[in-house]
Protein backbone atom coordinates (compact mmCIF):
# COMPACT_ATOMS: atom_id res chain seq x y z
CA UNK A 1 0.00 0.00 0.00
CA UNK A 2 1.44 3.16 -1.02
CA UNK A 3 2.39 5.80 1.78
CA UNK A 4 -1.06 8.10 0.61
CA UNK A 5 -3.69 5.24 0.35
CA UNK A 6 -2.13 3.88 3.36
CA UNK A 7 -3.30 7.64 5.67
CA UNK A 8 -6.34 7.57 4.09
CA UNK A 9 -7.05 3.98 5.60
CA UNK A 10 -5.95 5.26 8.81
CA UNK A 11 -7.92 8.73 9.01
CA UNK A 12 -10.94 6.54 7.68
CA UNK A 13 -10.48 4.10 10.66
CA UNK A 14 -10.14 7.19 13.41
CA UNK A 15 -13.55 8.64 11.76
CA UNK A 16 -15.29 5.35 12.04
CA UNK A 17 -14.59 4.62 15.45
CA UNK A 18 -14.99 8.37 16.49
CA UNK A 19 -18.68 8.25 15.03
CA UNK A 20 -19.79 4.55 16.44
CA UNK A 21 -18.25 5.99 19.94
CA UNK A 22 -14.93 2.66 20.43
CA UNK A 23 -11.77 4.29 21.46
CA UNK A 24 -9.47 5.07 18.26
CA UNK A 25 -7.75 2.24 16.42
CA UNK A 26 -4.41 1.68 17.87
CA UNK A 27 -1.64 -1.14 16.58
CA UNK A 28 -3.38 -4.45 16.47
CA UNK A 29 -1.33 -5.72 19.05
CA UNK A 30 -2.11 -3.78 21.65
CA UNK A 31 -5.74 -3.45 23.70
CA UNK A 32 -6.68 -2.60 27.18
CA UNK A 33 -9.75 -3.62 29.40
CA UNK A 34 -10.90 -1.97 32.25
CA UNK A 35 -13.00 -3.46 35.09
CA UNK A 36 -14.67 -1.56 38.34
CA UNK A 37 -14.40 -3.36 41.68
CA UNK A 38 -16.34 -1.81 44.49
CA UNK A 39 -14.42 -1.38 48.13
CA UNK A 40 -17.16 -1.84 50.92
CA UNK A 41 -16.78 0.71 53.94
CA UNK A 42 -13.66 -0.84 56.11
CA UNK A 43 -13.59 -3.77 53.88
CA UNK A 44 -11.62 -4.33 50.94
CA UNK A 45 -12.32 -5.66 47.25
CA UNK A 46 -10.10 -6.97 44.70
CA UNK A 47 -10.65 -8.48 41.22
CA UNK A 48 -8.23 -9.72 38.51
CA UNK A 49 -8.59 -9.23 34.70
CA UNK A 50 -7.02 -11.27 32.11
CA UNK A 51 -6.58 -11.32 28.24
CA UNK A 52 -8.57 -14.32 26.64
CA UNK A 53 -6.20 -15.09 23.72
CA UNK A 54 -4.07 -12.58 24.57
CA UNK A 55 -1.11 -12.04 27.01
CA UNK A 56 -1.66 -9.81 29.68
CA UNK A 57 1.45 -7.50 30.09
CA UNK A 58 0.90 -5.54 33.23
CA UNK A 59 -1.94 -2.94 34.21
CA UNK A 60 -2.68 -0.25 36.95
CA UNK A 61 -5.42 1.37 38.72
CA UNK A 62 -7.11 4.54 39.43
CA UNK A 63 -9.47 5.13 42.27
CA UNK A 64 -12.86 6.33 41.88
CA UNK A 65 -14.01 7.98 44.79
CA UNK A 66 -13.56 7.50 49.01
CA UNK A 67 -11.35 9.29 50.48
CA UNK A 68 -9.88 6.06 52.85
CA UNK A 69 -9.17 3.89 49.94
CA UNK A 70 -5.77 2.54 50.79
CA UNK A 71 -3.92 0.20 47.74
CA UNK A 72 -3.08 -3.29 49.43
CA UNK A 73 -2.03 -4.96 46.21
CA UNK A 74 -1.91 -4.06 42.55
CA UNK A 75 0.27 -7.00 40.46
CA UNK A 76 0.63 -8.78 37.29
CA UNK A 77 -0.56 -12.57 38.55
CA UNK A 78 1.50 -15.56 36.65
CA UNK A 79 -1.36 -18.50 36.43
CA UNK A 80 0.53 -20.69 34.03
CA UNK A 81 -1.50 -19.55 31.37
CA UNK A 82 -2.35 -16.05 29.85
CA UNK A 83 -1.86 -14.53 33.14
CA UNK A 84 -4.06 -11.61 34.66
CA UNK A 85 -3.19 -8.97 36.41
CA UNK A 86 -4.69 -7.68 40.08
CA UNK A 87 -5.73 -5.25 42.15
CA UNK A 88 -7.24 -5.28 46.19
CA UNK A 89 -8.19 -1.85 47.79
CA UNK A 90 -9.03 -1.51 51.49
CA UNK A 91 -11.73 1.55 52.69
CA UNK A 92 -10.06 3.08 56.01
CA UNK A 93 -12.17 6.21 56.13
CA UNK A 94 -15.51 3.84 56.30
CA UNK A 95 -17.27 5.54 53.65
CA UNK A 96 -16.79 2.77 50.88
CA UNK A 97 -15.72 3.75 47.58
CA UNK A 98 -14.77 1.75 44.16
CA UNK A 99 -11.57 1.81 41.64
CA UNK A 100 -11.05 1.20 38.15
CA UNK A 101 -8.83 -1.08 37.58
CA UNK A 102 -6.96 -2.25 33.74
CA UNK A 103 -4.97 -4.88 32.45
CA UNK A 104 -2.29 -4.43 29.17
CA UNK A 105 -2.61 -7.29 26.17
CA UNK A 106 -0.70 -8.06 24.07
CA UNK A 107 -1.98 -10.04 20.79
CA UNK A 108 1.54 -11.00 20.52
CA UNK A 109 1.98 -13.16 22.62
CA UNK A 110 5.37 -12.46 23.98
CA UNK A 111 7.31 -14.82 26.87
CA UNK A 112 6.62 -12.95 30.12
CA UNK A 113 8.99 -13.23 33.48
CA UNK A 114 7.62 -12.87 36.01
CA UNK A 115 9.59 -11.97 39.82
CA UNK A 116 8.60 -11.59 43.10
CA UNK A 117 10.71 -10.38 46.09
CA UNK A 118 9.43 -10.78 49.71
CA UNK A 119 11.10 -7.72 52.36
CA UNK A 120 9.82 -6.45 55.62
CA UNK A 121 7.78 -3.43 55.54
CA UNK A 122 9.24 -1.48 58.77
CA UNK A 123 7.18 -0.48 61.69
CA UNK A 124 6.01 3.23 61.69
CA UNK A 125 7.86 4.37 58.30
CA UNK A 126 7.80 3.92 54.69
CA UNK A 127 9.95 1.20 52.94
CA UNK A 128 11.22 -0.01 49.82
CA UNK A 129 12.79 -3.08 47.95
CA UNK A 130 13.95 -3.51 44.59
CA UNK A 131 13.08 -6.47 41.76
CA UNK A 132 15.78 -6.77 38.91
CA UNK A 133 14.49 -9.09 35.42
CA UNK A 134 16.41 -12.00 34.80
CA UNK A 135 19.56 -11.30 32.23
CA UNK A 136 18.61 -11.24 28.87
CA UNK A 137 14.88 -9.21 29.98
CA UNK A 138 13.84 -5.60 30.49
CA UNK A 139 11.02 -4.43 33.13
CA UNK A 140 7.81 -3.22 31.44
CA UNK A 141 5.54 -3.05 34.77
CA UNK A 142 5.62 -4.33 38.14
CA UNK A 143 3.32 -4.54 41.38
CA UNK A 144 3.48 -4.69 45.46
CA UNK A 145 1.20 -6.75 47.46
CA UNK A 146 0.75 -6.90 51.24
CA UNK A 147 1.00 -10.07 52.75
CA UNK A 148 -0.95 -11.15 55.67
CA UNK A 149 -3.66 -8.83 57.65
CA UNK A 150 -1.98 -5.52 57.34
CA UNK A 151 -4.76 -3.46 58.57
CA UNK A 152 -2.12 -0.26 59.09
CA UNK A 153 -0.11 -1.06 55.51
CA UNK A 154 -0.41 -0.26 52.07
CA UNK A 155 1.33 0.48 49.01
CA UNK A 156 2.99 3.99 48.56
CA UNK A 157 4.93 3.92 45.84
CA UNK A 158 5.52 1.93 42.32
CA UNK A 159 8.37 2.59 40.11
CA UNK A 160 10.90 1.42 37.21
CA UNK A 161 14.24 1.63 37.97
CA UNK A 162 17.32 1.40 35.81
CA UNK A 163 21.06 0.08 35.22
CA UNK A 164 24.00 2.29 36.74
CA UNK A 165 24.46 4.77 34.03
CA UNK A 166 25.87 7.82 36.16
CA UNK A 167 22.27 9.25 36.17
CA UNK A 168 21.24 7.23 39.24
CA UNK A 169 19.10 4.01 39.44
CA UNK A 170 16.14 4.60 41.01
CA UNK A 171 13.44 6.71 39.08
CA UNK A 172 13.94 9.88 41.25
CA UNK A 173 17.29 10.27 40.53
CA UNK A 174 16.53 10.25 36.98
CA UNK A 175 16.47 13.73 34.86
CA UNK A 176 13.50 14.88 33.13
CA UNK A 177 12.69 14.22 29.39
CA UNK A 178 13.43 10.37 27.26
CA UNK A 179 15.63 8.00 29.05
CA UNK A 180 16.22 4.32 28.57
CA UNK A 181 14.38 1.26 29.25
CA UNK A 182 13.97 -0.12 33.20
CA UNK A 183 15.29 -2.96 34.11
CA UNK A 184 14.20 -3.23 37.71
CA UNK A 185 11.17 -2.43 39.51
CA UNK A 186 10.81 -0.32 42.81
CA UNK A 187 8.44 -0.74 45.47
CA UNK A 188 7.78 1.16 48.25
CA UNK A 189 4.95 0.49 51.71
CA UNK A 190 3.87 2.13 53.93
CA UNK A 191 3.41 0.71 57.98
CA UNK A 192 1.91 2.88 60.24
CA UNK A 193 2.05 0.47 63.05
CA UNK A 194 4.42 2.12 65.30
CA UNK A 195 4.86 -1.58 67.01
CA UNK A 196 4.31 -4.13 64.61
CA UNK A 197 6.56 -4.66 61.19
CA UNK A 198 4.57 -6.28 57.86
CA UNK A 199 5.60 -8.47 55.04
CA UNK A 200 5.14 -7.27 51.69
CA UNK A 201 6.34 -8.30 48.18
CA UNK A 202 7.84 -6.16 44.60
CA UNK A 203 7.33 -7.73 41.57
CA UNK A 204 7.91 -7.07 38.10
CA UNK A 205 6.84 -8.10 34.77
CA UNK A 206 9.75 -8.52 32.56
CA UNK A 207 10.06 -9.12 28.31
CA UNK A 208 12.83 -10.35 26.30
CA UNK A 209 15.07 -7.38 24.89
CA UNK A 210 13.86 -8.49 21.61
CA UNK A 211 10.21 -8.06 22.21
CA UNK A 212 10.06 -4.03 21.27
CA UNK A 213 12.27 -1.54 21.89
CA UNK A 214 11.41 0.34 25.06
CA UNK A 215 12.05 4.04 26.80
CA UNK A 216 10.82 6.32 29.34
CA UNK A 217 9.26 9.11 29.49
CA UNK A 218 10.32 11.31 32.61
CA UNK A 219 8.58 14.01 34.48
CA UNK A 220 9.34 15.73 37.98
CA UNK A 221 6.15 17.13 40.26
CA UNK A 222 5.37 17.87 43.79
CA UNK A 223 2.87 15.84 46.08
CA UNK A 224 1.20 19.06 47.53
CA UNK A 225 1.03 18.57 51.83
CA UNK A 226 -3.12 17.00 52.49
CA UNK A 227 -3.99 16.51 49.12
CA UNK A 228 -3.81 14.18 45.95
CA UNK A 229 -1.47 15.38 43.75
CA UNK A 230 -1.65 13.75 39.62
CA UNK A 231 0.92 13.98 36.79
CA UNK A 232 0.30 12.88 33.77
CA UNK A 233 2.76 11.70 31.54
CA UNK A 234 2.60 11.01 27.44
CA UNK A 235 4.28 8.48 25.11
CA UNK A 236 5.81 10.00 21.74
CA UNK A 237 3.18 9.66 18.91
CA UNK A 238 3.41 6.42 17.78
CA UNK A 239 4.12 4.68 21.24
CA UNK A 240 1.90 2.88 23.57
CA UNK A 241 2.26 2.89 27.27
CA UNK A 242 3.48 -0.56 28.88
CA UNK A 243 3.86 0.55 32.33
CA UNK A 244 4.99 3.69 34.53
CA UNK A 245 5.46 4.77 37.80
CA UNK A 246 5.95 7.36 40.53
CA UNK A 247 9.04 7.67 42.79
CA UNK A 248 9.58 10.11 45.91
CA UNK A 249 12.87 10.91 46.85
CA UNK A 250 11.18 11.32 50.77
CA UNK A 251 8.29 9.08 50.59
CA UNK A 252 7.33 9.10 53.76
CA UNK A 253 3.68 9.79 54.41
CA UNK A 254 2.74 9.18 50.62
CA UNK A 255 0.31 6.84 49.75
CA UNK A 256 -0.48 5.40 46.31
CA UNK A 257 -3.94 6.38 44.70
CA UNK A 258 -3.29 6.07 41.34
CA UNK A 259 -1.20 4.33 38.68
CA UNK A 260 -2.73 3.70 35.18
CA UNK A 261 -2.81 4.14 31.35
CA UNK A 262 -4.50 7.62 30.18
CA UNK A 263 -6.24 7.22 26.36
CA UNK A 264 -7.25 8.88 23.77
CA UNK A 265 -5.75 12.32 21.95
CA UNK A 266 -2.39 14.16 23.41
CA UNK A 267 -4.45 17.56 23.66
CA UNK A 268 -7.29 16.09 26.16
CA UNK A 269 -6.09 12.62 27.60
CA UNK A 270 -8.60 10.45 29.42
CA UNK A 271 -7.83 8.76 32.70
CA UNK A 272 -8.65 5.22 33.57
CA UNK A 273 -11.21 6.49 36.06
CA UNK A 274 -13.63 8.08 33.16
CA UNK A 275 -13.66 4.43 31.27
CA UNK A 276 -16.37 2.51 30.63
CA UNK A 277 -15.88 -1.31 32.00
CA UNK A 278 -14.64 -3.44 29.00
CA UNK A 279 -12.40 -3.54 25.77
CA UNK A 280 -10.20 0.08 25.08
CA UNK A 281 -7.74 0.77 22.24
CA UNK A 282 -3.81 1.31 23.25
CA UNK A 283 -3.12 4.00 26.33
CA UNK A 284 -1.34 6.67 24.73
CA UNK A 285 0.54 7.63 28.27
CA UNK A 286 0.63 7.24 32.43
CA UNK A 287 -0.97 9.08 35.36
CA UNK A 288 0.09 8.76 38.65
CA UNK A 289 -1.81 10.32 41.68
CA UNK A 290 -0.35 10.48 45.30
CA UNK A 291 -1.66 11.32 48.60
CA UNK A 292 0.16 13.18 50.81
CA UNK A 293 -0.01 12.73 54.08
CA UNK A 294 2.73 14.91 55.43
CA UNK A 295 2.51 18.18 57.21
CA UNK A 296 5.44 19.47 53.71
CA UNK A 297 5.24 18.79 50.14
CA UNK A 298 7.31 16.40 48.88
CA UNK A 299 8.96 16.23 44.76
CA UNK A 300 8.39 13.59 43.01
CA UNK A 301 9.27 11.61 39.23
CA UNK A 302 6.56 10.25 37.11
CA UNK A 303 7.08 7.56 34.82
CA UNK A 304 6.06 6.10 31.87
CA UNK A 305 6.97 3.32 30.00
CA UNK A 306 6.53 3.41 26.22
CA UNK A 307 6.63 0.81 23.21
CA UNK A 308 6.54 1.50 20.07
CA UNK A 309 3.01 0.51 18.17
CA UNK A 310 3.58 -2.65 15.45
CA UNK A 311 3.58 -1.81 11.89
CA UNK A 312 0.15 -0.38 10.12
CA UNK A 313 -1.98 -2.62 11.67
CA UNK A 314 -5.24 -1.79 13.01
CA UNK A 315 -7.78 -2.91 15.53
CA UNK A 316 -11.27 -1.84 14.32
CA UNK A 317 -13.98 -0.96 16.42
CA UNK A 318 -15.58 -4.46 15.41
CA UNK A 319 -12.88 -6.69 16.44
CA UNK A 320 -12.55 -4.68 19.87
CA UNK A 321 -16.10 -6.40 20.76
CA UNK A 322 -14.80 -10.11 19.52
CA UNK A 323 -12.35 -9.98 22.37
CA UNK A 324 -12.58 -12.28 25.28
CA UNK A 325 -11.84 -10.96 28.55
CA UNK A 326 -12.65 -12.78 31.98
CA UNK A 327 -12.81 -11.12 35.36
CA UNK A 328 -12.44 -12.55 38.50
CA UNK A 329 -13.39 -11.28 42.17
CA UNK A 330 -11.47 -11.79 45.29
CA UNK A 331 -10.47 -12.35 47.65
CA UNK A 332 -8.66 -15.15 45.61
CA UNK A 333 -4.90 -17.43 45.72
CA UNK A 334 -2.11 -15.45 44.23
CA UNK A 335 0.95 -16.72 42.44
CA UNK A 336 4.25 -17.71 44.47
Amino acid sequence: MSGHRRWIALANALAVATILGFPAPVGADFHTWVATRAVPAFGHGGIGLSCAGAIAIGGGFDTLDGDGLALLSLEFQDDGGSGQFYGDMRDDGGGAGSFKLATLCDDDQPEIDFVELSFSAASGTTSGASVVCPIGTRAINGGAKVLGTGSDVSVAMLSPGFLFDGLGTRLFERPDGTGPPPFTWWAHVLNTNAVIANGAAASATCVPFEWRPLSTEVKSGSAVAGVVTSRTILCDPGSTAVGGGVDAGDPSGLELVGSGPVFGGPLLPTRLADLSDGPHGAPIGWRVALRNGAASARPFKAAAVCAPEPGDALLGAASLLTLGCAVQLGPMKRAH
